[in-house]
């Protein structure tokens, strides 16, 4: 038998040779995450320096809209906090340009520039560097990116083709759908580092009720509901943690102690029937509006998110008005 005889074809020397590749000039189409499944591969992400450093990453691609070569290219002067604008700087075929960022995708820049200073990094480092003892400072590789990327969705179950374009053309989209038309507007009233800061919970509960309608908010007007009542729940808990009963009377106490000179009690008493009626709106969807036996819409969805955010706003204003 000779030294080839009996082996693969494909370790043969000169298996091919000459013939194009069975995928050559093949292109596969970017496929689009669910916001739940964006949001289940940033939450994997822990508090190691390597984990924040990838989860801002991964952040500014999706709620930023940048590339992959855009992101590596970044330095630390081009993040304002102040203003929450990022200058992109320009490429081969694309101007330099300023990005507005959501306070998610800031809270991950501020997370990891803290962490950025307890390392000593060099403030002439690119923003996005490696961090090991022998190459800190230095710039990162995208293929490293790319790497880590898929293999921590395929940890997390997401079975799709996830890499840097899938998780911005995610965010493009989901931001141009009018599930997120309903996130926007809200936005205007929650989309605040303060109030994030001190109802964190309260807005992690809200933002999975929007990821829920942005899926399918007839499927899921129940779990829109219960998410909606944990919401407020929590927000009533962190105003009022030592008043017994329920989140009315937590608001009620919590909105008298605030009155004196900043609102009157008339307006006390309105704004906690407000409360009172989105929680009862809150209640009919989780248990599926069984009592006036009417399915529930979209519209039922959308209307109690809208107010669920809307009464917590209006009760943290009269707390901190500042």
């Amino acid at each position: 038998m000779t030294r080839n005889q009996g082996r693969s074809p494909i370790t043969r020397p000169g298996y091919r040779r000459g013939i194009p590749a069975p995928n050559k000039g093949r292109k596969l189409p970017t496929e689009i995450l669910t916001p739940g499944e964006v949001q289940a591969l940033l939450r994997s992400f822990g508090t190691s320096p390597s984990n924040v450093r990838d989860r801002a990453i991964v952040q500014v691609m999706y709620g930023g809209g940048l590339k992959i070569g855009e992101v590596i290219a970044l330095e630390r002067p081009y993040y304002q906090p102040a203003t929450q604008r990022l200058l992109v700087p320009a490429g081969v075929k694309r101007p330099a340009r300023e990005v507005q960022l959501d306070v998610r995708t800031c809270e991950a820049f501020d997370t990891w520039l803290a962490v950025r200073k307890d390392l000593a990094i060099s403030l002439s480092a690119p923003l996005f560097c490696a961090i090991s003892a022998d190459a800190k400072g230095n710039r990162i590789y995208s293929s490293v990116i790319r790497e880590w990327l898929k293999k921590r969705a395929a940890d997390v179950g997401i079975d799709r083709r996830v890499n840097t374009d899938a998780v911005r053309l995610s965010g493009i989209a989901h931001r141009a759908q009018p599930a997120n038309t309903l996130e926007t507007g809200i936005g205007t009233y929650l989309d605040d580092a303060r109030f994030l800061r001190r109802h964190r919970d309260a807005y992690e509960r809200l933002q999975s009720a929007i990821d829920l309608y942005s899926v399918h908010p007839e499927r899921h007007a129940t779990r829109v509901g219960h998410e909606c009542r944990e919401a407020l729940a929590l927000f009533a808990g962190t105003i009022a943690p030592d008043t017994p009963g329920g989140t009315v009377a937590r608001v009620r106490a919590a909105l008298k102690a605030a009155a004196g000179s900043k609102t009157v009690a008339a307006q006390v008493d309105a704004l906690v029937r407000y409360w009172h009626a989105t929680s009862d709106l809150a209640q009919r969807q989780e248990h599926a509006a069984r009592r006036e036996g009417i399915p529930l819409t979209p519209e039922d969805s959308r209307r109690l998110i809208f107010h669920t955010a809307l009464v917590m706003y209006e009760v943290d204003r009269v707390l901190t008005p500042d």
